[in-house]
């Protein structure tokens, strides 16, 4: 069974197109974020999809998670997303995580996804942020195909609750490793969904072996000064930002019914993005 989850809801329409789009989840926000929601809110949307779907939270507080599992009852499965580590200095560290965890073993949590990295550190995009803020993963995380796998086995030895890895998985065979090693219950896949809803379903049938990956290609240079690696800020960037925006263009693109452009450059893609966030901004001012 493939189990899909699609975040940023908003309102009971959101939850319903994803539910019609074959969700077996959708995620709120009750972290701050232009896409966060009230407890209120959530409940209506929660009500709305009730024995249709799964409900995922993105928390702050561990007061949130409490009012949640109060406010959908203990027969409605809620899970946590947590970031393993930020990699950045000061911030949010593995040790951090593992506190969290501790806690979140008393809250009657029914699923924990661990993930990783920030936008000033996006390791969950496979690349490092400002040199002078960053902690280097371990070296025997640089080297497997999940980014954040070495970080759930310590995780392991200390929930007691389910836990999902999301973050890299992209062969059949990393998958059926990850799962044979036990240090995670469920694989969780992101960005190939974006040009390819169906590649889940797919892989589960043995059409193919390995989920899209296109973010191999996304740079404006593989290497050197125009790569995501460059010493100049503003080209890494540029690298990073027009990647993730030309996965959001894509998931425009099928939102709408269009096919996804894969040609689409990184250049012209970060200027899309650009000017999207720009629009936006504006609207939001006024």
């Amino acid at each position: 069974m493939t189990w899909i989850k699609i975040c940023g809801i908003t309102t009971p329409e959101d939850a319903e197109m994803a539910i019609e789009l074959g969700a077996s989840a959708i995620g709120m926000i009750f972290a701050p974020s232009r896409r966060e929601v009230t407890i209120d809110r959530a409940r209506g949307i929660a009500e709305h999809v009730r024995g249709r779907a799964e409900v995922v939270g993105v928390f702050k507080e561990i007061e949130t998670v409490r009012a949640v599992r109060q406010t959908v009852g203990d027969d409605f499965p809620v899970s946590v997303k947590l970031n393993s580590d930020d990699f950045r200095k000061g911030g949010f560290s593995h040790e951090d995580c593992l506190a969290v965890v501790a806690r979140l073993n008393h809250e009657r949590i029914d699923l924990l996804e661990i993930s990783g990295g920030t936008y000033e550190q996006p390791r969950l995009l496979g690349v490092a942020g400002r040199q002078a803020d960053a902690v280097e993963p371990r070296p025997s995380t640089q080297a497997r195909e999940a980014y954040f796998l070495d970080y759930a086995a310590a995780i392991r030895r200390v929930a007691t609750m389910p836990l999902m890895v999301t973050g890299g998985f992209r062969s059949r065979a990393g998958m059926e490793a990850a799962l044979r090693g036990g240090d995670t219950d469920m694989i969780g896949i992101a960005r190939p969904f974006c040009t390819d809803p169906d590649c889940a379903r797919r892989l589960l049938r043995g059409e193919i072996d390995t989920l899209p990956a296109h973010e191999a290609g996304l740079h404006l240079a593989r290497s050197g000064w125009l790569s995501p690696a460059s010493p100049l800020m503003l080209f890494k960037v540029i690298n990073v930002i027009g990647a993730q925006g030309w996965y959001y263009q894509q998931m425009d693109r099928l939102a709408v019914g269009r096919p996804p452009e894969l040609g689409r450059g990184v250049l012209r893609s970060f200027l899309r993005h650009l000017w999207d966030e720009l629009t936006r901004a504006s609207k939001l001012q006024r």
